[in-house]
């Protein structure tokens, strides 16, 4: 084993300072250069943007609703859509309302659409069906080809219960603006 000496400190100090300044200025050159990357591709869209089905429209519109109250397209051939709601109303006194709401739609060949839709409600302890809607939605042409996508809808809605609240509300159905002044409502037991 060599001895400890002056000399041999200065040699390895030395030794170490000349390695430190050789590698800091390849390190410096290293930084400073510029490389030319290899070009990436990226194939495909977005999840939710990929196209589907013969319509060529995006995934997200093919869910039926990218919303609470809105479709969009019609959905693609033989693909179907269940919705369940609830809509509740708690009074401090008195009995609750209870809206349950059914939804399927079926999408058919050639940009047609069925729906069904089965309202049922609990109200003041007594139950009902107030109202059964079809629907039958058309889309002018495949997703793209005309601004905004536009669709035809028509419905059939009609009563079986009678006239409630949530009935005259159409829950979900936008509400139309009146100058006549509202009907005043029946005050909770």
């Amino acid at each position: 084993m060599p001895k400890d000496t002056p000399f041999s400190r200065l040699l390895l100090g030395s030794l170490l300072v000349v390695t430190q300044l050789a590698g800091g200025s390849a390190l410096a050159e290293s930084i400073q250069s510029t490389h030319e990357l290899a070009p990436v591709s990226v194939e495909g869209r977005p999840y939710g943007e990929e196209l589907i089905g013969p319509y060529n429209q995006p995934r997200w519109s093919a869910r039926g609703r990218f919303s609470a109250d809105t479709d969009v397209y019609a959905l693609p051939p033989y693909s179907f859509y269940i919705d369940v709601d609830y809509h509740g109303t708690f009074p401090r006194r008195g009995f609750p309302d209870h809206l349950f709401v059914q939804e399927f739609e079926l999408g058919l060949p050639y940009r047609f659409q069925l729906a069904f839709e089965l309202y049922q409600e609990a109200q003041n302890g007594q139950r009902q069906v107030p109202f059964v809607l079809f629907e039958g939605r058309y889309a002018l042409a495949n997703w793209g080809k005309i601004p905004l996508n536009p669709t035809i809808l028509a419905e059939y809605s009609f009563g079986t219960g009678s006239n409630t609240r949530f009935s005259q509300a159409r829950i979900r159905r936008p509400m139309r603006a009146t100058a006549s002044k509202p009907k005043e409502m029946p005050p909770d037991a």
